[in-house]
C-alpha cells in the first residue's frame, strides 16, 4: 500500500513540477519578451543566411547543368524549386532583419547598440549572398537570351517543320526559364532595396 501511494505521489509530483516549470517559463517570457524576440530574430537570420548560401550552391550546380544543355532528369522543375527556395530564404531573412532593426531602434537598447556593426553583419549574412545570387542569375539570363536569339535564327533557317519542332520546344523551355529568373531577380532587387534602406 505504501509503495503504491509512493509511486502515485511521484507521478503527481512529476506532473505538478512540469506544470510549474511551464508556468514559470511563460512568466519569464512575458517579462523578457523583447530580449527573447531579439535573440530569436538573430538566430533566425543566421539560419536563413545558411539556407540562402546552400540554395545558392544548389542553383549554381543546376544552372551549370542547364548551361551545358543537360535538361534530363526534370532539370527545369528542379531549377524552379531551387529558385523558390532561394526566394523564400531571402524573403524570410529580409523580413527578420527589418523587424530586428525596428525592435532594436524602439527598445531601451537603441543608445548602446552598435547599428554600424549590425549593418555590416546584415551585409555579410544576407546582402552578400543575395548579390552573388543576383549576379549569377544576371549572367545566366544573358546566356539564355543569347541562346534564344540563336534558336530564332536556326528556326527561320530550317525549312522543314519536323526539324523546326525540337528547336521550337527548346526555345519555349528556355523562355519559361527566363521568365522564372526575371521574377526571382525582381524579388531579389526588392529585398536589396528593403535592406539598404534600413541599414
Amino acid at each position: 500500500m505504501m509503495a503504491g501511494v509512493y509511486f502515485i505521489g511521484v507521478f503527481f509530483v512529476a506532473i505538478l513540477a512540469r506544470l510549474f516549470a511551464w508556468i514559470a517559463h511563460r512568466i519569464l517570457l512575458a517579462m523578457n519578451n523583447l530580449e527573447h524576440r531579439i535573440q530569436t530574430l538573430f538566430s533566425e537570420i543566421y539560419d536563413s543566411s545558411l539556407g540562402l548560401k546552400a540554395a545558392k550552391k544548389s542553383s549554381i550546380s543546376l544552372l551549370t547543368e542547364a548551361g551545358a544543355n543537360e535538361w534530363a532528369k526534370n532539370l527545369s522543375s528542379r531549377l524552379e524549386e531551387s529558385f523558390e527556395l532561394m526566394n523564400d530564404r531571402a524573403r524570410l531573412a529580409t523580413d527578420d532583419a527589418v523587424e530586428l532593426r525596428r525592435l532594436l531602434e524602439s527598445s531601451r537598447y537603441r543608445d548602446i547598440f552598435n547599428f554600424i556593426k549590425y549593418g555590416n553583419w546584415i551585409r555579410t549574412q544576407i546582402l552578400a549572398p543575395i548579390d552573388e545570387i543576383y549576379l549569377l542569375l544576371t549572367s545566366h539570363h544573358a546566356t539564355l537570351e543569347s541562346t534564344v536569339s540563336s534558336l530564332d535564327t536556326q528556326i527561320t533557317m530550317t525549312p522543314e517543320p519536323s526539324l523546326q519542332k525540337p528547336l521550337i520546344l527548346q526555345r519555349e523551355r528556355i523562355i519559361v526559364q527566363l521568365e522564372s529568373m526575371e521574377r526571382i531577380m525582381t524579388m531579389l532587387e526588392g529585398y536589396k532595396k528593403k535592406l539598404t534602406m534600413k541599414n
